[in-house]
């Protein structure tokens, strides 16, 4: 399941709530999950923090999909 950042797991350009990572780290016992966004990886990081963008999350892709994140290691750009 892949989520938007800005609008979806939080406010745009602000972080992500404590109640939103509680809810993801619960979805996240059932399926594999990711994030999307425009910025790039550093912006997402303070968005969602660094363990959540490093290794909570299963995939992330930065720079509007340009760039592929597997666990926090760049796996494509």
């Amino acid at each position: 399941v892949l989520f938007d950042v800005d609008g979806t797991l939080s406010p745009s350009r602000k972080i992500a709530s404590q109640e939103m990572l509680d809810l993801l780290k619960q979805l996240k016992k059932k399926t594999v999950i990711g994030y999307v966004g425009g910025s790039d990886l550093a912006k997402q990081v303070e968005q969602l923090g660094a363990d959540a963008a490093s290794s909570f999350f299963d995939f992330g892709f930065s720079e509007n999909g340009a760039t592929a994140y597997r666990k926090g290691s760049l796996i494509a750009k």
